[in-house]
């Protein structure tokens, strides 16, 4: 019971905390100020304020995110599953887990607010692309569609629902072991692609078209390294979350699938069936 509670607030978590990275990240990168943006040959007091509590909103948001993500993307070794799960298999899931979804995040959702600035008349296509990549893939595993469409729509910030047995204990998910491999590998891959397109669409955009977009950054020789920056970043980010995903399929997801020796499966239902209890209570 309190795991399908964590997976139906992960719905708060990433519908809110996502979108919230987003716009303050914007607004942080455009720096829209009643019309105004920052002098930073005289910065005022309450410029600095400004800037700090966007920073500390966007730290606050981001940290919600992974959160919420590492907390539901965990082993589901419901005795129903079709594929057993067993967490005894795999020790270090939680460490690649938190490696691989914080570059993940951090790459998506700077990235669409990247996008926002620079590619404003195509960030919809990026993001339906994107979510459209993640709901084939579960329509193609024979989900419904219901679920199909809640888990390709919060995969958009990370792969999510890839290990449930069920969410919210009423949306049947239980996906075999090559179930698992292929949604969690096109939502990682597949939409990290689509957002290298947006990097590129971004450094051939600002390349032919110019810095005209009013940004926080005023003087056009600096606008124009922070966008190189910002794209030889984000391309980083991409590259190391896409990395991580398959170090933390090889070394932890795949190992779930594994049994344990007998022994230690013991040990492993007596422990299962201990955090069933205190669930119930």
């Amino acid at each position: 019971m309190g795991h399908d509670l964590k997976q139906f607030k992960s719905l708060e978590g990433f519908l809110e905390s996502g979108p919230s990275f987003c716009l303050q990240t914007y607004i942080l990168m455009v720096g829209h100020k009643k019309g105004t943006n920052i002098d930073w040959d005289n910065v005022k007091e309450d410029d600095i304020e400004r800037l700090l509590l966007l920073s500390c909103s966007i730290l606050f948001s981001f940290l919600s995110l992974v959160k919420t993500s590492c907390s539901v993307n965990v082993p589901d070794p419901d005795p129903r599953r079709t594929k057993p799960q067993y967490k005894k298999s795999a020790k270090y899931f939680v460490l690649t887990l938190v490696l691989f979804n914080l570059t993940c995040i951090l790459y998506r959702v700077i990235g669409i607010s990247f996008f926002c600035v620079y590619l404003r008349q195509y960030i919809i296509l990026i993001i339906v692309t994107g979510f459209l990549c993640n709901l084939c893939t579960w329509l193609y595993m024979s989900r419904s569609p219901t679920i199909s469409i809640i888990l390709g729509a919060i995969s958009i910030f990370v792969p999510n629902g890839y290990l449930l047995y069920n969410f919210a204990g009423t949306l049947v998910v239980d996906l075999s072991r090559r179930g698992t491999k292929v949604v969690f590998f096109v939502s990682t891959i597949g939409p990290n692609i689509i957002w290298a397109g947006g990097i590129v669409g971004v450094a051939i955009y600002t390349g032919t078209s110019g810095l005209t977009l009013e940004h926080i950054i005023s003087d056009h020789d600096t606008h124009l390294k922070f966008v190189i920056g910002m794209n030889i970043v984000l391309g980083i980010l991409g590259l190391l979350s896409t990395m991580l995903g398959i170090v933390h399929w090889y070394c932890s997801i795949e190992k779930l699938f594994v049994p344990p020796p007998e022994g230690e499966e013991e040990v492993e239902e007596e422990k299962e069936e201990d955090e069933n209890i205190i669930d119930e209570l």
